[in-house]
C-alpha cells in the first residue's frame, strides 16, 4: 500500500468517525468541552502552585492559595469523570447500533456464504471489529483535542514561569525524540 493511499485510508477513517458523531452532535460537544475545561483546569494548576511558593516566601497567608489549588484538583478530577463517563456511555450506544445494524445484515445473508466461513466466524468478527471502535470512541477520540490544549498550554505556561525551564524541557524533549526515532529506524531494519 503506497503512502498516499495509507493518508487516504486515515483520512477516510477520521470522516468515518465524524459520521458515525454527527447524530450525536450535541452530545459529542459536551464532551470534548468538559475534557477541553478540564485540561484547562489542569493548566491552572501549576499557576497556582506557583502562586503558593509566592505566598510561602513572602510569609503570607496560605489558606486562599490552598483552597483554590484543591479546588482546581477537586473540580479537574470530577469533570475528566464526568466527560470520560458521557463519551464511554455515547460509544456504547454508537457500538450497539452498529452491532445491530451488523447482525441484522449477517442474518439477511444468502445461507451459501454460511459455508464460506466457519460458524461464529461472522459474529465473531462484528465483535472484535465493534469493540475496536468502542475503545476508539470512548477514550482516544475525545482526548484528542484535550490532550492538544493541554501540550500547548504546557508550552504557554513553561515560558510564563521559567523561560530556562521551557528551554530545557524543549531540548530533552527533542532530543529523546530524534533518539527513539534513531532507535526505531534500527530496530525495523
Amino acid at each position: 500500500m503506497s503512502t498516499m493511499q495509507t493518508q487516504q485510508r486515515q483520512k477516510t477513517t477520521i470522516f468515518n468517525v465524524f459520521r458515525l458523531l454527527k447524530p450525536h452532535t450535541a452530545i459529542t460537544v459536551v464532551v470534548m468541552s468538559v475534557g477541553i475545561v478540564s485540561s484547562g483546569l489542569a493548566l491552572l494548576q501549576p499557576l497556582c502552585v506557583n502562586y503558593l511558593l509566592h505566598a510561602i516566601e513572602q510569609s503570607q497567608k496560605l489558606v486562599r492559595p490552598i483552597a483554590v489549588l484543591a479546588l482546581l484538583f477537586v473540580a479537574g478530577i470530577v469533570l475528566d469523570g464526568l466527560g470520560s463517563n458521557m463519551a464511554n456511555r455515547l460509544a456504547a450506544k454508537i457500538v450497539f447500533d452498529k452491532r445491530s445494524n451488523l447482525i441484522t445484515c449477517i442474518l439477511g445473508l444468502p445461507v451459501q456464504e454460511y459455508d464460506k466461513r466457519e460458524s461464529g466466524d461472522y459474529v465473531s468478527t462484528v465483535i472484535s471489529d465493534t469493540n475496536e471502535l468502542r475503545s476508539a470512541l470512548s477514550s482516544d477520540f475525545f482526548k484528542v483535542a484535550a490532550n492538544l490544549l493541554t501540550a500547548c498550554g504546557s508550552a504557554v505556561a513553561m515560558l510564563f514561569i521559567d523561560t530556562r525551564l521551557f528551554a530545557v524541557a524543549l531540548i530533552t524533549s527533542c532530543t529523546s525524540i530524534l533518539l527513539m526515532i534513531a532507535a526505531s529506524s534500527r530496530l525495523q531494519a
